[in-house]
């Protein structure tokens, strides 16, 4: 299946936007791999599509941001799929 890619605008505070850069430029200086915020963004989105998170009973930004806080936290680090 061919699927056009949608063009999505995500409004971010410079203290996220920084988070973001902060992450690429360790994911650079460790891999040697060079991504972009919206590489990082659909991968994080695509993580937690494939997952079984349960959103339903948010009620606002913090409530799925405590949420992903909370599992990440349960599970430990991040750590990149083989």
């Amino acid at each position: 299946m061919n699927v056009k890619p949608l063009t999505t605008s995500v409004i971010l505070s410079n203290e996220l936007a920084e988070y973001l850069d902060q992450q690429i430029l360790s994911i650079r200086r460790t891999s040697g791999v060079s991504i972009n915020r919206s590489m990082l963004l659909r991968g994080i989105v695509a993580g937690v599509k494939d997952s079984p998170m349960e959103f339903s009973r948010c009620r606002s930004e913090k409530d799925i941001g405590g949420v992903l806080a909370f599992l990440l936290t349960a599970y430990g680090q991040a750590r990149p799929s083989k």
